[in-house]
C-alpha cells in the first residue's frame, strides 16, 4: 500500500508540475470542527469550507483571502460563532467564518504563532515560537478579539510547536537543541498554575531525520496523558505519557510519504479509552484499551480526526481517497461514510467588493477539483500511477484566466513555501 501511493504521489507531482496547479499544493482538508446541529467548518491545504446544517451545502472561502496563508498547509484555528481565529506566520488572524474579511491581531502581530486552541473554560489560548526572542502562552477571553501573555516566558530554548489545554494544565510543545550541539531533543513545558510557572520535561533525544514534534491531544479524562508525535523524513513516531511527561513510552510507528512542512497526523480519542489514529501514508488504526494496535483501513490517506458524540470524522484526500470528509460510528462495525466530495462545494455569494476577493480563484478551484475528480474516476490508485491526458480521464486544467496566471500563481505558492521555510530557520538561530 505504501509502495502504491508513493508511485502515485510522484506521479502526480509530475503531473502537477506540468499543470500549474493554482493553489501550489494538493487540495486536501487538514482540520475539522464539528458543532451542533450540523455546523462544520473544515480548515483546508485551499481555504475553509462551511455548512450550518446537515443538509446544507458546503461553501468555500479561498486561501488567497486569507492572510499569510502558505500554499499547502492549512493553518490551526478556532471558530467561534462565526468567527475563525488562525494561529499564524506572522500574527494570529481572524475573520468570518463565511467571507473574505480578515484582521490582524495586534498584540501577536509581526510574532510566529505556531498554534491556538480552545481551553475548557472557554478562553483562546496561543503560543508565540519565535526564536532568540522571549515566548509566551497568550490568553484571549473575549472570543479571540485581543490577547495578552499570561505568566512566565516559556523555558528559553524552547522551539514551540504545539499547545494542548486541560482543566488543570497546560502543555507546549515543540523541541530544543542539546547543550554544546546541533541535535535536537524534544521538550515538553508544562504548567499546573495556568501558566505562572513552567516546568522544562524532557522527551529524549531526536533522530538523525526527525526534526518536528508535536502535541495531539490531552486525555479528557485525565491530564496526566498526552500524546505527541515525533515525526521524520518517512515516518511518524507517536508517544505516549501517563505521568504529565515526566516519563514517555512508544506506542507505534508508522511509516510516512515524504510531504509538505506540516506534514498532518490524526490522533482523537474514541470509546472505552480506545484511540483512533493515523496519517496519510498508512491510513486508519485504532490503540486499543489493551495496548495493542489494530489496522482498520489503510485504504485512505488520513489528515484529521474529530469526535462528535458517537461518530468519528475524518479528513482525506480527495484524489486519492474520493472524499474531502468522511465520518463512522464509534457504537458499530467500522463502515466510513463520505460525507463531501470536492464536485459538492458550491461557490459562496458574492455580497460585496472585499467578499468577492475569492470569486476570481473560484475557476481554478474547479479546475483543480475536476482534475482530482478525473484521476479517481480513472482508478489512478489501484495502478499507482497517474493517467495519461487525452484518454478515458478528464483531467482538464485549463483555467478561465489562461496558462501564464496559473504560472505565476504556482510561483508565487513556491514563494509562500520558501518565506516559511526562512522563518523557521528564524527560529532555530
Amino acid at each position: 500500500m505504501i509502495a502504491r501511493r508513493a508511485a502515485l504521489v510522484i506521479a502526480l507531482v509530475v503531473l502537477g508540475a506540468s499543470s500549474a496547479r493554482a493553489h501550489g499544493g494538493r487540495l486536501q482538508t487538514q482540520h475539522v470542527i464539528v458543532e451542533g446541529e450540523g455546523r462544520v467548518t473544515s480548515i483546508t491545504t485551499f481555504g475553509l469550507l462551511a455548512r450550518d446544517a446537515a443538509d446544507a451545502p458546503f461553501r468555500w472561502t479561498c486561501q488567497e483571502s486569507i492572510p499569510d496563508a502558505v500554499a499547502g498547509i492549512a493553518m490551526p484555528g478556532v471558530v467561534i460563532g462565526e468567527r475563525v481565529v488562525l494561529a499564524g506566520n506572522f500574527g494570529i488572524v481572524r475573520g468570518a467564518r463565511r467571507g473574505c474579511a480578515w484582521e490582524r491581531d495586534e498584540a501577536t502581530r509581526e510574532r510566529f504563532v505556531p498554534d491556538l486552541v480552545r481551553a475548557p473554560d472557554g478562553a483562546v489560548l496561543a503560543v508565540t515560537g519565535d526564536g532568540g526572542r522571549e515566548n509566551h502562552v497568550m490568553r484571549s477571553d473575549d472570543e479571540g478579539l485581543s490577547f495578552a501573555a499570561i505568566g512566565a516566558p516559556l523555558p528559553a530554548g524552547l522551539l514551540a510547536a504545539r499547545l494542548r489545554v486541560a482543566p488543570s494544565r497546560i502543555y507546549v510543545i515543540g523541541t530544543t537543541r542539546e547543550a554544546g550541539s546541533i541535535a535536537l531533543r524534544g521538550m515538553i513545558a508544562r504548567s499546573d498554575d495556568g501558566g505562572a510557572t513552567w516546568r522544562e520535561l524532557d522527551l529524549g533525544a531526536l533522530e538523525d531525520d526527525e526534526r518536528v514534534v508535536r502535541g495531539l491531544e490531552v486525555d479528557p479524562r485525565d491530564p496526566d496523558v498526552l500524546f505527541v508525535v515525533v515525526q521524520g523524513d518517512e515516518h511518524d513516531r507517536l508517544m505516549r505519557t501517563s505521568d504529565g511527561g515526566e516519563t514517555w513510552t512508544e506506542v507505534v510507528t508508522l511509516a510516512a510519504l515524504p510531504g509538505p512542512i506540516e506534514r498532518p497526523f490524526a490522533l482523537a480519542h474514541g470509546n472505552d479509552g480506545e484511540v483512533w489514529l493515523g496519517n496519510t501514508g498508512t491510513g486508519l488504526s485504532v490503540l486499543r484499551a489493551n495496548g495493542v494496535v489494530d489496522r482498520i483501513d489503510e485504504g485512505i490517506s488520513l489528515a484529521c480526526l474529530a469526535r462528535d458524540g458517537t461518530s468519528m470524522w475524518m479528513c482525506g484526500d480527495g484524489l486519492l481517497d474520493g472524499f474531502a470528509l468522511a465520518r463512522f460510528a464509534l457504537d458499530a462495525p467500522y463502515a466510513r461514510e463520505p460525507v463531501l466530495r470536492f464536485a459538492a462545494i458550491e461557490r459562496r455569494a458574492c455580497d460585496g467588493e472585499i467578499d468577492c476577493a475569492c470569486d476570481a480563484w473560484w475557476s481554478d478551484f474547479r479546475a483543480e477539483a475536476e482534475l482530482d475528480g478525473g484521476i479517481t474516476s480513472c482508478g489512478a490508485m489501484d495502478a499507482g500511477v497517474a493517467p495519461a491526458r487525452g484518454g478515458g480521464c478528464t483531467c482538464r486544467v485549463a483555467t478561465d484566466d489562461g496558462p501564464s496566471r496559473a504560472w505565476l500563481v504556482g510561483l508565487g505558492g513556491f514563494v509562500n513555501v520558501l518565506l516559511l521555510a526562512l522563518r523557521r530557520r528564524k527560529r532555530a538561530c
